[in-house]
């Protein structure tokens, strides 16, 4: 694919924001740079970056979906989301013994851990 302006913006605010980011959030923070980009845009090159694998989705619970970069998204991870503002942070680590809470003879294929509070923006 080639390498636009907008998508060179969008490639960037991953990286400087460094967390999941829906499409409205990359919209109004593309915006500051680039003025005439419109949300069309956006999602035509976040499904072209989905299909390049650049980026994964992040599942909101009750929510659209979120997208981060793939290489953040490698190591194991869960999300903390603001419930004021909705803004979704990554989470470093893991619950440990996660098994051990299993009932006899039931086995784990995988998880995915939500916390919800308020974050030290909105506090």
């Amino acid at each position: 694919m080639r390498q636009t302006k907008q998508r060179t913006e969008i490639e960037r605010i991953f990286q400087d924001f460094n967390r999941p980011l829906g499409p409205q959030e990359i919209h109004e923070i593309a915006r500051k740079s680039l003025t005439s980009i419109n949300l069309a845009t956006i999602y035509r090159t976040l499904n072209r970056m989905l299909d390049e694998e650049v980026i994964v989705a992040v599942g909101v619970p009750g929510e659209p979906d979120r997208y981060e970069l793939k290489k953040a998204a490698a190591t194991h991870h869960h999300h903390f989301r603001c419930e004021k503002c909705q803004t979704v942070y990554d989470l470093q680590g893991c619950v440990e013994n996660l098994k051990a809470m299993l009932p006899n003879n039931f086995s784990m294929t995988s998880h995915d851990i939500w916390l919800y509070g308020i974050c030290k923006d909105c506090n």
